[in-house]
């Protein structure tokens, strides 16, 4: 039977490309009502007309297509044309046009991915056009919201235009049928595990679980306690697999697997973790931006519930994921003043990012306080939370261009929950496998 960490690790890839979507290929350079324009460039004067190049589908498509049509409206002398592509197809068309010099101006990207863009010099370094147009990034983004777009050698590849944090939803019912206190914002790891084994009861079928599995558990794991899994930031790039803290979390996590606390393959397959968690058969599960409409017609009248911040680990803070998308500029761009130009726009204006808070969570400031101020749908629940993460949010690179160091956790996590292995030994091998895997795919092209 196949593991659940593979599976949760193509998920982490695929939503890397569905923070904003991924679908049809599309096409569009029309025009509508002009948007209004938060700042002017302060640079040369951009005309001429570029593509931007992404993937999406639904209301992220709608999303996209509305940003570049607002765009195009302001008459600034820049005409955007927008293409869409399946993300099933997007990066091996992008690397073909890359490798053949017919790229397009400005180019959707996340995280986990563009690293591979960078080290071979397919991405414009933005920071002199942040420090000449006086782009204040501390005034306009959200804390954290930027952190993953910085190289260790200062150069930024580029900006994020939609963020989704992750947070825990609980079933306040189910916690009042088990007599235990709801989390608070104040809880730690300890007292998380101390939750979930007095959450837990029954067996097989039957069994109720403190918290259910979900996809995001190993990404989150070697972050819990403090570590991170390896640093890119560092030059070279360090792999921290046998660092104290990285093993701490992931002892932790799948301990709670191994106790019966957290549900294992079997039961997964049993019982999907959303059908879990709706059907009230467990306390509490992961819960981004991207699962409000579902949560909230499918919650409709049914429970109670709540969310609250991860737990924190021993320095008191809680740390959560992040995955964001945003946009890039190709380093051999014919028109890059005016590729700028479109990212700004699209990144740091209010009006852009209040386009985007109809596929996700917006991550200019003040349209994300705002965004932070409503409800979820059918609940008395701020949507605040999410944002307020954001600054201690750790952003998710297991896939994409690291696929094959995620792909080596991914074993040894099945090696320890599943083949007896000891976590620290085990550990210990996954560095000396990763180490050179990362090296190769860190050096400079």
């Amino acid at each position: 039977m196949k593991k659940l960490l593979s599976l949760a690790l193509a998920i982490v890839i695929a939503l890397s490309m569905a923070a904003c979507g991924g679908g049809n290929s599309v096409s569009t350079g029309t025009t509508s009502a002009p948007a209004a324009s938060d700042s002017e460039a302060s640079g040369p004067k951009a005309s001429g007309t570029i593509t931007v190049y992404g993937w999406g589908s639904g209301s992220e498509l709608e999303a996209h297509k509305q940003i570049v049509e607002d765009f195009n409206a302001l008459n600034t002398g820049v005409k955007a044309n927008l293409e869409i592509v399946p993300s099933t197809e997007y990066s091996t068309k992008l690397k073909a046009m890359l490798a053949a010099g017919t790229a397009p101006d400005v180019i959707m990207t996340g995280v986990d991915d563009n690293h591979f863009y960078y080290l071979n010099n397919n991405f414009e370094d933005l920071s002199p056009y942040i420090e000449r147009d006086s782009f204040d990034l501390e005034g306009i983004f959200t804390p954290g919201a930027t952190d993953g777009y910085v190289y260790s050698d200062g150069a930024r590849w580029g900006l994020p235009f939609v963020a989704n944090t992750m947070v825990i939803a609980y079933n306040k019912e189910y916690f009042d049928k088990y007599g235990v206190e709801y989390p608070t914002g104040d809880w730690d790891w300890n007292e998380f595990r101390e939750v979930c084994e007095k959450l837990t009861s029954g067996e097989g079928a039957s069994k109720e679980y403190g918290m259910t599995y979900h996809w995001a558990t190993t990404a989150l794991a070697h972050y819990s306690a403090g570590g991170q899994l390896f640093d890119i930031s560092t030059s070279p790039a360090k792999m921290m697999a046998n660092d104290p803290l990285v093993i701490e979390g992931v002892k932790m996590y799948t301990d709670l697997i191994k106790d019966g606390y957290y549900p294992d393959n079997a039961a997964v397959q049993n019982m999907p973790s959303e059908t879990r968690f709706f059907s009230g058969k467990c306390g509490m599960i992961f819960f981004f931006p991207w699962d409000i409409a579902n949560f909230s017609e499918s919650l409709n009248g049914v429970f109670e519930w709540d969310i609250v911040s991860l737990p924190k680990d021993a320095t008191g803070t809680s740390t959560t994921l992040q995955w964001n998308t945003g946009y890039a500029m190709n380093a051999d761009s014919k028109n890059k003043d005016a590729a700028w130009e479109f990212i700004k726009y699209a990144c740091g204006s209010e009006a852009a990012a209040e386009v985007i808070t109809n596929c996700g969570m917006p991550v200019v400031q003040t349209v994300a306080a705002n965004w932070g101020e409503g409800l979820i749908p059918n609940t008395e629940i701020s949507r605040q939370l999410f944002v307020d993460v954001m600054a201690t949010s750790k952003q998710t690179i297991l896939g994409g261009s690291f696929n094959e160091i995620g792909d080596l956790y991914s074993t040894a996590w099945n090696d320890i929950v599943y083949n007896g292995a000891d976590v620290t030994e085990r550990m210990e091998q996954l560095q000396e496998e990763a180490e050179p895997v990362l090296a190769r795919l860190t050096a400079e092209k």
